[in-house]
């Protein structure tokens, strides 16, 4: 009986990476979806990072310039000005910096997203361990 089991798990092997080695288009489409999020994941996870170090940067140079009041006593304007090229420097890295992260962050995470979902399509074999309901099983799920 084991003898049998054995042979029968050899087999649907064997036809598996028979299978796996005759890739029908739908696969290497997935492949290259695979391919083109994975660059997208890491374009936006070196934007995000990009933007942090820039707005990061603009924060401290807007902190460290010099800024003067213009508005007089009793004025209902509040207005602050600078001539310190770090103070406009600052400003400039943050309104850049700020956008290029969320950019970076949303693109890195669909890129994750979309990149693990082709992946799973690339699994063909799968194998598994349950236990439900007081029983348990391995399961062995291959996929056309």
């Amino acid at each position: 009986m084991m003898k049998a089991i054995g042979l029968a798990l050899l087999l649907v092997l064997v036809t598996v990476e028979f299978t796996k080695a005759q890739f029908d288009e739908s696969q290497l489409t997935n492949l290259r979806k695979v391919e083109k999020y994975g660059r997208l994941k890491r374009t936006g996870t070196a934007m995000a990072v990009g933007g942090g170090v820039m707005t990061a940067a603009g924060i401290v140079l807007i902190s460290q310039a010099d800024w003067e009041d213009t508005s007089g006593y009793g004025s209902n304007n509040n207005t602050v000005t600078t001539d310190d090229p770090e103070g406009v420097a600052g400003i400039l890295f943050t309104v850049i910096g700020v956008p290029l992260t969320v950019t970076g962050v949303v693109l890195a995470i669909v890129g994750h997203k979309k990149e693990k979902e082709y992946e799973r399509r690339l699994d063909r074999v799968s194998a598994g361990y349950f236990r439900k309901n007081g029983a348990t099983g391995i399961t062995l799920t291959y996929r056309f």
